[in-house]
Protein backbone atom coordinates (compact mmCIF):
# COMPACT_ATOMS: atom_id res chain seq x y z
CA UNK A 1 0.00 0.00 0.00
CA UNK A 2 1.29 3.51 -1.20
CA UNK A 3 1.09 6.91 1.44
CA UNK A 4 -1.56 8.54 1.05
CA UNK A 5 -1.62 11.94 -1.27
CA UNK A 6 -2.36 15.17 -0.43
CA UNK A 7 -3.50 17.79 -2.68
CA UNK A 8 -0.07 19.38 -3.40
CA UNK A 9 1.33 15.76 -4.46
CA UNK A 10 0.26 14.54 -8.03
CA UNK A 11 -0.94 11.17 -8.55
CA UNK A 12 -1.22 9.30 -11.62
CA UNK A 13 -3.60 7.17 -12.82
CA UNK A 14 -5.64 5.09 -15.91
CA UNK A 15 -7.85 2.58 -16.47
CA UNK A 16 -6.22 -0.81 -14.70
CA UNK A 17 -6.27 1.58 -11.43
CA UNK A 18 -9.66 2.93 -11.84
CA UNK A 19 -11.58 -0.38 -12.12
CA UNK A 20 -11.47 -1.63 -8.76
CA UNK A 21 -13.40 1.03 -7.79
CA UNK A 22 -16.11 1.62 -9.96
CA UNK A 23 -19.37 0.95 -10.20
CA UNK A 24 -20.96 -2.27 -12.23
CA UNK A 25 -23.80 -0.52 -12.16
CA UNK A 26 -22.24 2.73 -14.21
CA UNK A 27 -20.27 1.07 -16.49
CA UNK A 28 -23.13 -2.20 -17.74
CA UNK A 29 -25.86 -2.47 -15.67
CA UNK A 30 -27.53 0.48 -15.90
CA UNK A 31 -26.60 0.57 -19.70
CA UNK A 32 -28.81 -2.58 -19.88
CA UNK A 33 -31.91 -0.91 -18.47
CA UNK A 34 -34.44 1.29 -20.78
CA UNK A 35 -37.69 2.41 -19.91
CA UNK A 36 -41.09 3.03 -21.21
CA UNK A 37 -43.81 5.67 -20.99
CA UNK A 38 -47.21 3.83 -19.73
CA UNK A 39 -49.43 6.11 -20.50
CA UNK A 40 -50.25 10.10 -19.39
CA UNK A 41 -52.09 13.18 -20.08
CA UNK A 42 -51.25 16.77 -20.54
CA UNK A 43 -53.60 19.67 -19.06
CA UNK A 44 -52.55 23.13 -19.82
CA UNK A 45 -48.75 23.43 -18.71
CA UNK A 46 -49.41 20.28 -16.85
CA UNK A 47 -48.49 16.91 -18.48
CA UNK A 48 -48.77 13.76 -16.21
CA UNK A 49 -47.55 10.91 -17.05
CA UNK A 50 -46.45 6.41 -15.68
CA UNK A 51 -43.12 5.22 -16.40
CA UNK A 52 -42.02 1.64 -16.31
CA UNK A 53 -38.48 0.50 -16.14
CA UNK A 54 -38.23 -2.41 -18.91
CA UNK A 55 -35.21 -4.72 -17.64
CA UNK A 56 -34.35 -3.11 -14.56
CA UNK A 57 -30.66 -3.28 -13.02
CA UNK A 58 -30.65 -4.76 -9.49
CA UNK A 59 -27.53 -3.85 -8.34
CA UNK A 60 -25.28 -6.14 -6.03
CA UNK A 61 -23.91 -3.14 -3.89
CA UNK A 62 -27.20 -2.03 -3.09
CA UNK A 63 -28.89 -4.19 -0.37
CA UNK A 64 -32.32 -2.41 -1.36
CA UNK A 65 -32.26 -4.00 -4.49
CA UNK A 66 -33.46 -1.96 -7.59
CA UNK A 67 -32.94 1.90 -7.46
CA UNK A 68 -33.93 4.48 -10.05
CA UNK A 69 -31.01 6.10 -11.93
CA UNK A 70 -31.05 10.06 -12.20
CA UNK A 71 -29.24 9.16 -15.39
CA UNK A 72 -32.99 7.71 -16.39
CA UNK A 73 -34.96 9.91 -14.88
CA UNK A 74 -33.12 13.11 -16.58
CA UNK A 75 -33.58 11.20 -19.84
CA UNK A 76 -37.51 10.76 -19.20
CA UNK A 77 -37.66 13.79 -18.23
CA UNK A 78 -36.66 15.55 -21.35
CA UNK A 79 -38.68 13.38 -23.73
CA UNK A 80 -41.76 14.15 -21.63
CA UNK A 81 -40.89 18.09 -21.47
CA UNK A 82 -40.19 17.87 -25.48
CA UNK A 83 -43.16 15.72 -26.21
CA UNK A 84 -45.30 18.39 -24.12
CA UNK A 85 -44.04 21.34 -26.45
CA UNK A 86 -44.11 19.37 -29.31
CA UNK A 87 -47.93 18.73 -28.79
CA UNK A 88 -48.27 22.33 -27.97
CA UNK A 89 -46.93 23.55 -30.88
CA UNK A 90 -48.91 21.16 -33.11
CA UNK A 91 -45.63 19.57 -34.76
CA UNK A 92 -46.55 16.15 -35.98
CA UNK A 93 -43.29 14.74 -35.06
CA UNK A 94 -39.63 15.35 -33.82
CA UNK A 95 -38.84 18.62 -35.02
CA UNK A 96 -34.78 18.74 -35.46
CA UNK A 97 -32.53 17.88 -32.71
CA UNK A 98 -33.33 18.92 -29.63
CA UNK A 99 -31.19 19.60 -26.23
CA UNK A 100 -31.20 19.74 -22.53
CA UNK A 101 -29.07 22.34 -21.95
CA UNK A 102 -29.88 22.86 -17.68
CA UNK A 103 -31.00 20.39 -15.05
CA UNK A 104 -31.17 20.36 -11.50
CA UNK A 105 -32.02 16.72 -9.93
CA UNK A 106 -32.70 16.81 -5.77
CA UNK A 107 -33.05 13.00 -4.68
CA UNK A 108 -34.86 13.16 -1.30
CA UNK A 109 -35.46 9.31 -1.12
CA UNK A 110 -34.93 6.54 -3.91
CA UNK A 111 -37.33 5.11 -5.94
CA UNK A 112 -37.17 1.41 -5.68
CA UNK A 113 -40.02 0.81 -8.08
CA UNK A 114 -39.73 -0.30 -11.51
CA UNK A 115 -43.39 0.18 -12.60
CA UNK A 116 -45.87 2.59 -12.28
CA UNK A 117 -43.25 5.86 -11.41
CA UNK A 118 -44.97 8.38 -11.47
CA UNK A 119 -43.98 11.83 -13.33
CA UNK A 120 -45.58 15.17 -12.62
CA UNK A 121 -44.42 17.82 -15.00
CA UNK A 122 -45.06 21.85 -14.71
CA UNK A 123 -43.82 23.95 -17.62
CA UNK A 124 -42.69 26.90 -15.49
CA UNK A 125 -41.86 29.18 -18.88
CA UNK A 126 -42.04 28.44 -22.76
CA UNK A 127 -41.13 30.90 -25.31
CA UNK A 128 -40.25 31.21 -29.21
CA UNK A 129 -37.71 33.65 -30.20
CA UNK A 130 -35.93 33.14 -33.67
CA UNK A 131 -37.15 29.29 -34.86
CA UNK A 132 -36.14 28.19 -31.54
CA UNK A 133 -38.78 26.97 -28.70
CA UNK A 134 -37.57 27.24 -25.23
CA UNK A 135 -39.02 25.62 -21.82
CA UNK A 136 -37.99 25.28 -18.37
CA UNK A 137 -40.11 23.14 -15.88
CA UNK A 138 -40.40 21.44 -12.78
CA UNK A 139 -40.64 17.56 -12.42
CA UNK A 140 -42.28 15.65 -9.52
CA UNK A 141 -40.98 11.75 -9.59
CA UNK A 142 -42.05 9.47 -6.80
CA UNK A 143 -43.54 5.56 -6.59
CA UNK A 144 -46.09 4.16 -4.26
CA UNK A 145 -42.90 3.38 -2.19
CA UNK A 146 -42.64 6.84 -1.15
CA UNK A 147 -39.64 7.36 -3.42
CA UNK A 148 -38.86 10.95 -4.52
CA UNK A 149 -36.95 12.83 -6.88
CA UNK A 150 -37.54 16.47 -7.72
CA UNK A 151 -36.34 17.71 -10.92
CA UNK A 152 -36.04 21.23 -12.88
CA UNK A 153 -34.86 21.43 -16.71
CA UNK A 154 -34.32 23.71 -19.37
CA UNK A 155 -34.36 23.23 -23.07
CA UNK A 156 -35.15 23.49 -26.51
CA UNK A 157 -35.24 22.66 -30.25
CA UNK A 158 -35.22 24.55 -33.25
CA UNK A 159 -38.75 24.45 -35.69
Amino acid sequence: MTAKTTSEEKFSFNSSDLAPYQSEYLHGGRLAERWHTQRGHILGNALDATVGIINPYISQADKGGFHLSIFSAQEFCTELILFWMFKKLELPSKAQEAWMSKCSCNIHRPIRSHQDINVAMVCNSFRMINGMAYARASFRISDEREGLFIVEQHGGFRY
